[in-house]
């Protein structure tokens, strides 16, 4: 049995989906233990997902950020996209992506 087997799926999954999400691992800890799991285990789930998380792609859990910094914004991209102001959603306008006629136009 190792470490991490003590801890139960769906505490696994919970860990996982937070870490991912950029989540502090110091945070996750602390929670987990407070919930009588032992850090022990509780490591051995981070630090196994922290290794696969960065394998692959060679992409760490936080490069995701950069998925929020579209291209099409910079000032340099022609056309250039204007990102609406709404926390709740990513919206951009690209003025004059289609003319008027495009628009109206209906299949």
């Amino acid at each position: 049995m190792t470490q991490s087997s003590a801890i139960p799926d769906p505490w696994k999954e919970w860990l996982l989906q937070n870490l991912k999400r950029g989540c502090a691992v110091d945070q996750l800890i602390q929670k987990a233990q407070a919930n009588g799991f032992e850090r022990a285990a509780i490591e051995a789930v981070l630090v196994t997902s922290q290794h696969s998380l960065s394998g692959a792609c060679g992409e760490s859990a936080h490069d995701w950020l950069h998925w929020f910094q579209a291209p099409l914004t910079r000032p340099e991209h022609r056309p250039r996209a204007w990102r609406l102001d709404t926390p709740l959603a990513q919206v951009y306008e690209l003025p004059s992506f289609l003319s008027d006629n495009e628009c109206a136009k209906t299949n």
